[in-house]
């Protein structure tokens, strides 16, 4: 990713957590967050490393810098309307352990996707996104009765 972004080819790319103590977090907060109606424009927040420890893990003094080792983007929350919120990887390139990383320009192509959010966002479920549900939906095994697939596993596994 970094190697792109100082080729001036940046990659728009995010990832999404489902769940977990960031979801949990901003659960918390989404009741307060704009927008409330539906003609109010997306709201989001970029959270630093400082945020994280003090606001989300409530661990201000972590030996480790947070995302040290785990992440390959940073965080960012995004409300996108009154029943939309959620919670975004975004990449920066090479990882910066300062306390007030990230601000908004240091995610790569961040205007571009907070653009394309809202043309994405499926209201099926909480939080979705048309690429994630169209993704899961095709590797999920439930789609397929259980009863053909061990039919078919024991086909292929026969001596």
């Amino acid at each position: 990713m970094e190697y792109a972004k100082l080729d001036d080819r940046p990659i728009h790319i995010i990832g999404q957590e489902k769940s977990g103590i960031f979801k949990d977090h901003l659960e918390t907060l989404t009741r307060e967050l704009a927008p409330k109606e539906r003609t109010e424009p997306m709201h989001f927040s970029v959270l630093t490393h400082e945020y994280i420890r003090k606001e989300v893990y409530r661990t201000p003094d972590l030996m480790n810098s947070y995302g040290k080792r785990t992440n390959w983007g940073e965080k960012m929350y995004v409300k996108v309307d009154p029943n939309s919120s959620l919670v975004l990887n975004i990449p920066t390139g090479i990882y910066n352990d300062t306390s007030n990383y990230p601000e908004k320009s240091d995610l790569i192509g961040v205007e571009r996707i907070l653009a394309t959010l809202p043309e994405i966002v499926s209201h099926r479920y909480s939080g979705g996104l048309f690429p994630m549900e169209l993704a899961n939906g095709i590797a999920s095994m439930s789609s397929y009765p259980s009863s053909k697939i061990l039919q078919r596993f024991l086909e292929d596994n026969s001596w």
